[in-house]
């Protein structure tokens, strides 16, 4: 398969602006998350997708491939479905899928990024997503913490932001997404033409697009943990966590 992967960043997050450059233990949020990428050993190409100067300058500082894209986007899958457009015909390729990994993902292990296309070897499928175990109810009750029910097939039923806390505890049908999503190549340029969605907008997620519109996004577990970045909180945790994980590998 040809393997495009892309990290969808822009500067002005609602939530935490700049946040693709803030540095952890002196690296780009945005570095950590490509060489996570470079760790998984996936034969892509590999671009940041950006509309802002200073991310293109913090890629061409680490010596990482870019594409720029519009400013208009709200959606990270918009966003990566222009950089395919145009990838496929700079690089002269068609690509058989898409390797969405947000640049809030700094924490996201290699093997994880192998384990969201898992599914595409063992079944027809257009978009998995990976998902993980919420360890405690702080997460459950955090609105950044993206909450997804799933059906028995491990297709994903809604995606939201709050969650009634009477389904805290059932892990088998709710998770938590983890933001490796990978694409059908032809799936995610059909996905940019389908109108916009009622939940989608309401809690800005773009994955209940695809299931409003009646497709299935497959939820691929992992057991690994992973800490997205969406506040200064969210930063010091990780970077706390990045250097205890550092300290340990450095122990014999």
């Amino acid at each position: 398969m040809k393997i495009l992967s892309l990290i969808p960043a822009r500067m002005n997050s609602t939530r935490f602006p700049g946040k693709p450059i803030k540095f952890i233990n002196k690296i780009p949020m945005i570095v950590h998350v490509f060489n996570n990428l470079k760790k998984s050993k996936i034969n892509s190409d590999i671009y940041i997708a950006t509309c802002d100067s200073e991310i293109v300058d913090v890629a061409k500082k680490n010596k990482i491939s870019f594409v720029i894209t519009s400013n208009a986007h709200e959606r990270a899958s918009d966003r990566c479905a222009e950089a395919l457009n145009k990838l496929e015909k700079i690089n002269k390729k068609n690509y058989d899928i898409v390797i969405m990994l947000q640049g809030d993902e700094p924490m996201i292990d290699p093997i994880m990024i192998r384990e969201s296309l898992i599914a595409f070897r063992k079944r027809d499928t257009l978009i998995t997503n990976l998902f993980s175990k919420i360890t405690n109810f702080k997460e459950f009750n955090d609105k950044n913490c993206i909450k997804v029910i799933r059906d028995n097939q491990n297709n994903a039923i809604f995606f939201t932001r709050n969650l009634n806390k009477n389904y805290f505890g059932y892990n088998e049908y709710v998770g938590k997404q983890v933001c490796s999503i990978a694409f059908e190549k032809n799936f995610l340029k059909k996905f940019i033409k389908l109108k916009p969605t009622t939940f989608e907008k309401i809690e800005s997620i773009d994955m209940n697009r695809v299931i409003e519109h009646g497709y299935n996004v497959y939820m691929q577990k992992t057991e690994r943990y992973s800490q997205s970045v969406d506040t200064i909180d969210d930063l010091k945790k990780v970077e706390l966590l990045l250097r205890k994980k550092n300290n340990n590998k450095n122990i014999k």
